[in-house]
């Protein structure tokens, strides 16, 4: 009877059947599965022009609020009209994706933003709404479920709904501002969409477009409203100073220690009192004794949505389909993450994803990043933000084996052997850091990213390195000492903690002597301090003899991560800073000999989660993975005055220019 109606464009009757489907406050779980169930019994009674009502309506039906029996009949509705018709597919698609999220949560969205624009404006006060509860995981899954088996069905049967589908998502994605709840009930869906097999053609496309949607959220987040897990959140915050944003703070003792300075992509705290190197610090920070407040709104949005997308590339690892995710997040990498000055936790799904297949991935992940630093037609702001993340990298990934980590160092030193070489040939342009040479300082901008990388990332791995035979032979083939007195002075030209912590790693392991190029840069300050000092005196303009340090200076992409919800996919993984407490009257140490120890200890007792290299790569092994990375392009070789061959870590040059660079087999383990 009703296929006799709806043939015959009763549209009364048509009408009468569209009221009983949209009446559904308190909807009637057996009424509407049978309607849903009729209708699409006679599907190809349905005309666009006559009954497209009558489809609207039916699509309309609420199945947050219906049972599991009307989400079965939804699914073979669905199914159904775009099979008998292609002119219904763009209403099935914008239907399912637009129930994604309850229409509750979006009412009491609207309504909360309305409270919130009526007391900025001055209107009369209004009740606050009651906090929004996501749905329970159970019915979350059901509707979701229904939904997606819903567009699989209509896929199958009118293949042309993919095409609409993707920007139909994207389009309909929740805005930034949106509040936690709902977003992360998108994007459940979203994950869960690019997991089902009928919709599998969208699934790196649909990951890139979270992706896309996690850093317009990241970059919202300032890092003052951030606790470390397990922190107390009421412990006062650093204090924030807008002015020493680029430059290093002339205020403390030249010949001391020399805390950093705070700005947009920061280092918070000098690293010998514990504190981080941050990407992304207070870009509107005021000084002052700020105090920490709660997790501000777009941080725990944040928080649950990278969840979301550690707990997909989990379900795709699973599927074994982490390669294919992989190789979506290099892209992405590639293209958002690292222009993305202020990406603070995004890049985390590579750093995850990677641990997956380390021998393989880690690898992948390092190459692209030296290849982006080393590349000399990218521009200079992308190699040093590449050079920043690795230097990251590589100290915080524990899984990475030894000779991986020793390679990736090796790079960058020999990247910078190759610039102080071709600096040299300019004189004029082969001078240390300062603003009083700021043209020479920019030019060798990426020079000393690549050496801060490289010292970075010895401090957090060189006692571990030094502990195996094959990578301390890596360790000494290093011209570091060479390096460390070059005319560029490459210590002035780095984070300030970061050069003095590699001093005093490289002299316990007779690596180098840095206490001549530790002098110069001291030195440099001091002059820049007393021309700052007798500028200012003179009523000159300020800043122009200060030692310059860029934002990527201050850019350590991979430093601790401080969603306290996701962290537990990070905590594994992660080589926190092993730190150390006073061992106490035993003799064995003292306050005087940990001073910085403390903090800057030994990797090597478990802290740098390298394992045997024997029994993880096997007699011989590492050299294969290593070309199997992708570093046979690199500058290898060491440096002597005279431009003869020299082998060892060779001698300090006393400021006397570098001869000829003798290249060897970049894979070689030996030096010449």
């Amino acid at each position: 009877k009703l296929s006799a109606a709806l043939r015959a464009a009763e549209a009364a009757r048509a009408a009468e059947i569209a009221g009983e489907l949209a009446a559904n406050e308190h909807p009637r779980p057996a009424s509407l599965a049978a309607w849903l169930h009729a209708l699409g019994q006679c599907a190809g009674a349905l005309r666009e022009a006559a009954h497209a009502e009558l489809v609207r309506s039916a699509l309309k039906v609420d199945l947050w609020v219906a049972g599991a029996e009307t989400g079965v009949a939804y699914v073979q509705f669905a199914t159904a009209v775009c099979a008998a018709s292609g002119a219904w597919v763009p209403l099935v698609v914008d239907s399912c994706v637009s129930q994604l999220v309850p229409p509750s949560l979006y009412a009491a969205a609207q309504k909360a933003a309305a409270a919130e624009f009526a007391a900025q404006s001055g209107g009369a006060a209004q009740e606050p709404p009651p906090p929004l509860e996501a749905p329970l995981p159970a019915e979350q899954a059901r509707v979701h479920g229904a939904l997606l088996d819903a567009l699989g069905g209509a896929s199958a049967v009118a293949p042309a709904s993919l095409q609409r589908l993707l920007p139909t998502v994207v389009r309909q994605m929740p805005h930034p501002r949106m509040p936690a709840a709902l977003q992360t009930c998108f994007h459940a869906a979203m994950f869960r969409m690019a997991e089902h097999a009928a919709l599998c053609p969208l699934r790196e496309r649909l990951l890139a477009a979270a992706v896309d949607h996690l850093i317009a959220l990241d970059v919202e987040v300032r890092w003052e409203d951030l606790s470390t897990p397990g922190e107390d959140e009421d412990e006062p915050a650093l204090a924030m100073d807008d002015e020493e944003q680029f430059e290093l703070d002339l205020e403390g003792d030249a010949g001391g220690s020399h805390g950093g300075t705070r700005a947009t992509g920061t280092h918070t705290g000098s690293l010998s009192n514990g504190g981080t190197c941050s990407a992304g610090g207070a870009a509107n920070g005021r000084s002052g004794g700020a105090v920490k407040q709660p997790i501000d709104q777009w941080a725990n949005t944040l928080d649950g949505l990278m969840e979301e997308a550690f707990l997909h590339l989990s379900r795709r690892a699973q599927a074994g389909q982490l390669h294919e995710a992989f190789a979506t997040l290099m892209r992405c990498f590639e293209t958002s993450i690292l222009p993305t000055y202020q990406s603070k936790f995004t890049q985390f799904l590579l750093f995850v994803a990677a641990s997956g297949d380390a021998r393989t991935c880690g690898p992948r992940l390092v190459r692209s990043m030296y290849e982006r630093m080393s590349a000399p037609t990218q521009p200079s702001a992308l190699r040093q933000a590449a050079a920043a993340y690795l230097g990251s990298y590589v100290a915080r990934a524990s899984y990475l084996e030894g000779l991986i980590v020793a390679e990736a160092v090796r790079s960058c030193v020999s990247f910078a052997v190759a610039h102080a070489r071709e600096a040299e040939r300019t004189p004029a342009l082969c001078v240390p850091p300062s603003a009083a040479n700021a043209d020479a300082a920019s030019h060798h901008a990426v020079f000393y990213a690549s050496v801060q990388a490289a010292l970075y990332a010895l401090c957090y791995r060189l006692a571990g390195l030094m502990a195996e035979p094959h990578t301390a032979d890596v360790m000494r083939s290093l011209p570091l000492q060479q390096l460390v007195g070059h005319p560029l002075a490459p210590l002035a030209g780095v984070m300030p903690d970061v050069a003095d912590e590699f001093a005093r790693l490289a002299a316990a392991h007779g690596l180098a002597d840095c206490s001549q190029a530790i002098a110069m840069r001291d030195d440099l300050l001091t002059k820049a301090q007393a021309a700052e000092a007798n500028k200012g005196a003179a009523g000159g303009a300020a800043g122009g003899n200060k030692l310059i340090l860029t934002r990527f200076h201050v850019l350590f992409p991979f430093d601790p991560y401080r969603l306290k919800n996701s962290y537990k996919f990070v905590q594994d993984l992660y080589l926190e800073w092993p730190g150390g407490d006073d061992e106490g009257e035993d003799g064995e140490t003292t306050d005087a000999d940990t001073d910085r120890e403390g903090d800057f200890g030994s990797l090597s007792q478990g802290g740098s989660h390298l394992g045997s290299l024997q029994q993880s790569v096997g007699e011989g092994g590492g050299m294969s993975l290593m070309r199997e990375a992708g570093f046979g392009k690199m500058h290898v070789g060491t440096w002597r005055s005279d431009g003869g061959t020299a082998s060892g870590g060779g001698t300090p040059l006393n400021g006397t220019p570098f001869g000829v660079v003798d290249i060897t087999d970049p894979m070689a383990l030996t030096p010449t």
